[in-house]
């Protein structure tokens, strides 16, 4: 079978880990990027709001032409007094949601209070801070790979969360 798949995101990095995965997963599928709001802040604070643009991207790109839609969202949550980025994804069938996500890692505390103070985008952040010049990082290598020094990318990170995503999905509906 071929699954027709709609994803709520234009962000080069999130297409090709989904495109990968699905690969990855072999379900043979077509994938339509939709530009849609997320209904949430640009930068999501907290694992709710998050979860909550993730589930919103699905359902905003879901249509009967269909099989499925995906929304990914990248956010933010504090833990003590830290603040940690992960990735959250949502699956919408028409009929159920299946959400899961990535591991997390913590910023750096002078990205953070960037965040925090003015109110504004992980990546805007980051440049703010002079970690990267690079206005565009999120739709490439993204903070992951600033963090990591390159071990890690959003790609790669943002895969992490859709094999947990249609793992649970596969499971929920007997796909082996």
């Amino acid at each position: 079978m071929s699954y027709r798949v709609h994803v709520g995101t234009r962000n080069v990095a999130k297409l090709q880990a989904l495109n990968e995965e699905l690969e990855n997963q072999k379900l043979s599928s077509e994938v339509h990027s939709i530009d849609v709001k997320s209904g949430v802040k640009n930068q999501p604070l907290g694992i709710n709001e998050s979860f909550s643009g993730a589930r919103n991207r699905a359902l905003n790109s879901y249509t009967t032409n269909c099989d499925f839609s995906i929304g990914i969202e990248d956010g933010c949550y504090m833990q003590d007094e830290a603040l940690l980025n992960i990735c959250c994804v949502c699956l919408w069938d028409g009929r159920n949601s299946f959400f899961a996500s990535s591991s997390s890692f913590q910023l750096p505390v002078n990205v953070q209070n960037e965040i925090e103070k003015k109110e504004i985008e992980l990546s805007d952040a980051l440049v703010n801070c002079g970690l990267t010049s690079d206005k565009d990082i999120g739709s490439k290598g993204g903070a992951i790979s600033i963090i990591t020094k390159g071990q890690l990318i959003r790609k790669n990170y943002t895969r992490q969360a859709l094999l947990n995503l249609f793992s649970t999905w596969k499971w929920n509906n007997d796909l082996s």
